[in-house]
């Protein structure tokens, strides 16, 4: 059995994050930072991790991230 904390800042449960899920939310984080803030929103529910509620990406723009965050999949 494992104990999971949860912790609440401004009304938002906040949730501990494994070593996996840190990884991926940092190599998003540095591709939104490359994205012009035209293509990011944050009018709805803002996400805690990323900061926009929405974001516009290219397909190329997506296929790069999705290369780094799982280099070891088959291109499709």
């Amino acid at each position: 059995m494992s104990v999971v904390t949860v912790y609440e800042r401004g009304g938002v449960l906040q949730f501990p994050l494994v070593k996996g899920i840190k990884i991926k939310v940092g190599i998003i984080k540095k591709h939104l930072a490359r994205i012009p803030d035209a293509r990011k929103s944050q009018g709805r529910t803002v996400s805690p991790l990323l900061g926009v509620s929405t974001v516009v990406l290219f397909k190329d723009e997506y296929a790069e991230m999705a290369r780094e965050m799982y280099p070891t999949s088959k291109d499709q």
